[in-house]
């Protein structure tokens, strides 16, 4: 699968992207870095390859000069007004179930005619008047505009299979309308099955004087408040028509966990034996802590807090002091700041959403492109009064084929049913949706939302009593077309699991009668 990180211009994608990867790999900049499409992928030894958008053969270069050809360098500007993309292979765990996208950014856009075409309005009213001006004199040294940026950002994710989405505090109109750009008519076949929402820079909301004066700056986690921010918004209809979930993370912290070298970890062993309370009244400015000649409470000199700001912010300083007060070892120190930050919440909802359901998805993804192509081709022939070669139809008649002997797509199906607020249902039958079509995981007990070791002549009972709720659901009068057929594939999908346990029970049989032992067996799998 290809997943792209996008956003708006400054939001710290590519912060997000290096700490999703564990590895210092994307450009990073106070002003947007990111001038071209970075694509990494799974390599055994790093490599990298430049594409071009006039034609010319792509070209190899060493991989310690990739950032050269992603960001802003005077050196470069006639190639990099050409290029198209940058693939940077890795050897990363993560990469080898995804291909990750690192986007340059969105511009704010509307929709102005009846064909709802695309305009760009470059960067007004996300960028103060200095950054702006900054960015505009980069990209002029490089022959680039904020308009080329989003609409290289367009491309990729419309040729993605799924989305991470970034916006910072709040989704604003803008925001919206960037994510209702790929769900609408440009973009049917993104919705929110394959969006997740990142709700960027957490950390921001420490210390919690905007939230509650009372609050401990030395337990508050900013995160809670992201987590609550989140929560209220995805109780918005509109927000589950646009976002699969949306989760809080402050990505900075994982990503400047990876830069704690000796030095640094020396900064930090060195505020680990101030008093705690004092560590944390002045990191409470941030600005303040990184800019004054002298702390006395501190001592540390302003160039070493400087860099603890800009790697990891005042929170993530604080958590990482804290944490070597502890003689916390480093490689665990990473681990726990990158769980507290959130990052590991994305990277294990990636994994689980997206990856158990990578082949079905881009199954359905390639079906989808197949069936809107001959579309176009048919309604071509009807402007122009001609017939369609019999060859259509026969395409057509096979992906209809695969569709229908395919066990998962028809769930998908239900669930971008589920997602677009088409199914009047209950809140908990939707629940059971998303559970049985393993929203919670894959095996048979999580889909089943039983306990693991439930007896298996159990788990047929219990599918076989679902399946035939949810066929007697469909037969209510005056249920929607659609809800009953949701209601008839949640039968199917429960007789399916019932068949599946039942198989389970035969080979298990058949191992006790052989006289093999069955403590390798598991029926806990898919």
């Amino acid at each position: 699968m290809r997943v792209a990180v996008a956003a708006q211009i400054k939001r710290g994608k590519s912060t997000l992207v290096n700490a999703m990867l564990r590895q210092d790999v994307a450009p990073t900049a106070q002003l947007e870095a990111t001038f071209t499409v970075s694509e990494f992928y799974a390599a055994p030894q790093p490599e990298v390859t430049v594409y071009f958008s006039d034609g010319t053969p792509p070209l190899r270069v060493a991989p310690e000069d990739f950032r050269s050809y992603t960001v802003n360098d005077p050196k470069q500007t006639a190639l990099l007004r050409r290029i198209r993309k940058v693939e940077y292979g890795i050897s990363n765990s993560l990469l080898s179930r995804f291909r990750l996208l690192d986007t340059p950014g969105l511009g704010s856009i509307y929709h102005a005619d009846s064909q709802n075409a695309l305009h760009t309005l470059g960067v007004e009213g996300f960028l103060d008047t200095e950054e702006q001006a900054l960015l505009e004199k980069a990209l002029s040294r490089v022959g680039r505009t904020a308009s080329d940026m989003h609409n290289d950002t367009v491309q990729a994710i419309d040729g993605a299979d799924a989305v991470l989405y970034l916006f910072d505090r709040g989704l604003n109109q803008r925001d919206a309308s960037v994510v209702a750009r790929f769900l609408g008519p440009l973009g049917p076949s993104l919705t929110a099955l394959k969006v997740i929402g990142v709700l960027s820079r957490c950390d921001q909301y420490w210390p919690a004087t905007d939230v509650s004066s009372d609050a401990d700056p030395l337990t508050h986690d900013p995160l809670q408040i992201g987590r609550t921010i989140a929560a209220r918004r995805m109780a918005e209809p509109e927000m589950r028509r646009m976002f699969f979930r949306i989760l809080p993370v402050a990505a900075l912290v994982s990503a400047g966990a990876l830069t704690l070298d000796e030095e640094r970890l020396g900064w930090l062993d060195e505020l680990s034996g101030v008093e705690p309370r004092r560590v944390a009244a002045a990191l409470s400015d941030a600005n303040w802590f990184a800019k004054a000649e002298r702390i006395d409470a501190v001592g540390l000199p302003r160039a070493a807090r400087a860099t603890l700001i800009a790697s990891l912010g005042a929170w993530g300083t604080l958590k990482a002091a804290l944490y070597r007060r502890e003689q916390v070892p480093v490689a665990e120190l990473r681990e726990r700041l990158d769980m507290d930050c959130g990052v590991a919440d994305v990277r294990r909802t990636l994994m689980e959403h997206f990856g158990n359901r990578a082949a079905a998805l881009k199954l359905d993804q390639a079906l989808l492109d197949i069936a809107h192509r001959i579309t176009a081709v048919r309604m071509g022939a009807v402007r122009s009064r001609s017939a369609t070669a019999p060859v259509l139809d026969a395409v057509a008649g096979v992906i209809e084929q695969i569709r229908l002997s395919d066990s998962e797509l028809p769930e998908i199906a239900v669930l971008e049913d589920y997602y677009r607020g088409r199914l009047d249902l209950s809140e908990k039958d939707m629940a059971e949706i998303l559970r049985v079509t393993g929203e919670h995981g894959r095996s048979v007990t999580a889909r089943l939302g039983e306990p693991e070791g439930t007896p298996l002549p159990a788990l047929v009972k219990l599918a076989d009593d679902r399946s035939g709720r949810w066929a007697n659901r469909a037969e209510v009068l005056g249920l929607d077309g659609v809800t009953a057929a949701a209601a008839r594939q949640i039968s199917a999908s429960y007789g399916l699991l019932s068949r599946r346990i039942q198989t389970a029970q035969q080979l298990l049989a058949g191992d006790e009668a052989s006289g093999e032992g069955t403590e390798t067996w598991t029926y806990s799998a898919s």
